[in-house]
């Protein structure tokens, strides 16, 4: 009997992940999410029911200043976002989604990676900020590109949607999206070909981490074109 029960909810499972999309409209859409992304989305959309996809994006400018300046409104420290200023142009978010849909209504949750590139720290603000360690070293000894630091970070997020369909002929509509993701959990990378104190990478590791998780909210409105298959 148990078997019998544990092979339905497998036989459930499989069913929902690969056999929904089958009977659901399939879609492409290209768009923007302000102020997180451009993307490239897959998506499966039945007319009631659950639908989901997966969307890969590119963050670059204007959208990661805005964010940067919407982390700092919140309470950000300041040399916080002038090091993922300096040290981050673009970055590359993955994303997947689950969405109910009922009258060309769709909402769901969302959960996001961003990884962003990695780039050079700003070193002024590290030493101001982080026991003015150049003071101990004589920096004059070697150039720039042997005393620089580069970072780079790894971003999750979680979130929820809400959007709506507007058709435009029987294989194009737009979709308008709203949405908000906030930030559980990050990583970050140092490397440098001069041989700093690990204490300073982990310092501004925990910085790092810890602004990250308390303003990385995200709130962002989008417009995507789609083409049903």
């Amino acid at each position: 009997m148990r078997k019998r029960k544990k092979s339905g909810l497998l036989l459930s499972l499989f069913l929902l992940v690969f056999a929904t999309p089958l009977f659901a409209q399939q879609q492409i859409k290209i768009g923007t999410d302000v102020p997180l992304q451009y993307a490239l989305a897959y998506a499966y959309t039945p007319e009631k029911g659950l639908g989901g996809g997966v969307k890969i994006g590119l963050l670059a400018e204007p959208h990661n200043s805005i964010i940067l300046a919407l982390m700092e409104a919140l309470g950000t420290k300041e040399y916080i976002t002038a090091i993922v200023r300096e040290s981050f142009k673009m970055g590359i978010v993955l994303d997947g989604n689950m969405a109910w849909n009922w009258s060309k209504n769709f909402a769901g949750l969302n959960v996001s990676y961003i990884n962003l590139k990695a780039g050079q720290a700003p070193l002024n603000a590290i030493d101001e900020n982080y026991g003015g360690i150049f003071n101990l070293i004589p920096s004059s000894l070697f150039s720039d590109e042997t005393m620089a630091i580069n970072l780079s970070s790894n971003l999750i997020q979680i979130g929820a949607h809400y959007g709506r369909r507007i058709p435009l002929d029987d294989k194009w509509e737009l979709q308008l999206l709203l949405g908000v993701s906030k930030n559980i959990g990050s990583t970050n990378q140092f490397t440098s070909d001069f041989p700093y104190p690990q204490s300073l990478f982990n310092s501004i590791d925990e910085d790092l981490q810890e602004n990250y998780k308390k303003y990385g909210i995200i709130p962002s409105i989008g417009i995507h074109l789609v083409y049903n298959l």
